[in-house]
């Protein structure tokens, strides 16, 4: 028996099975009703003195977003307060998926995305960054992180955006698998 995360079981899963294969560092975030993060480091889950709460980092503010106060009722503005599929609908009354494909938010979800890979390239320089939950089945989305993550590394990674960020290879069942690689470690 073993008892974690939905993401930190994701993220072993992805790891094991799926898109983050063949990697030391594997790191995945499920954006969707919240913001949560993963990390797996030479097969290993990483922990602190609890489970990381990546999704509480603190991200710079898009310029047309600076009114929104935020959805986190502990940070208001951090990663989750600001990009999570809640916040999304309290701030533009509709999920990303159902906004107009010229509507402002498919420039401000992105930004705030992206500028979550490149501060995470730069803590761990991971090899593969998965980007799941029900956000990211916004058409289109998943390039535009990549696009704008590109834009804000300028370069200095070794990692190449189009390279390093990608969709679940397990899809919907990377929870469900990671319960069973969970088991398997214990």
């Amino acid at each position: 028996m073993a008892i974690d995360t939905d993401v930190n079981a994701a993220a072993l899963a992805e790891y094991r099975w799926g898109a983050g294969q063949g990697h030391k560092v594997v790191l995945y975030f499920t954006v969707g009703t919240g913001i949560g993060g993963g990390a797996i480091v030479d097969g290993r889950v990483l922990h602190g003195l609890s489970h990381p709460e990546m999704g509480h980092l603190g991200v710079p503010r898009h310029p047309e977003d600076l009114d929104f106060p935020g959805h986190c009722q502990f940070h208001g503005a951090c990663l989750e307060g600001l990009a999570s599929g809640p916040a999304i609908i309290r701030r533009w009354g509709a999920s990303l998926s159902h906004l107009p494909a010229d509507h402002p938010a498919h420039d401000v979800i992105p930004h705030y995305l992206a500028h979550t890979i490149v501060t995470m390239q730069a803590i761990f320089e991971p090899g593969r960054i998965i980007l799941g939950g029900g956000v990211m089945s916004t058409p289109g989305l998943i390039d535009r992180v990549r696009a704008k993550a590109a834009e804000l590394g300028a370069g200095y990674f070794r990692s190449k955006a189009e390279d390093l960020v990608t969709l679940p290879a397990l899809g919907d069942k990377a929870g469900l698998l990671g319960a069973l690689a969970l088991a398997q470690a214990t």
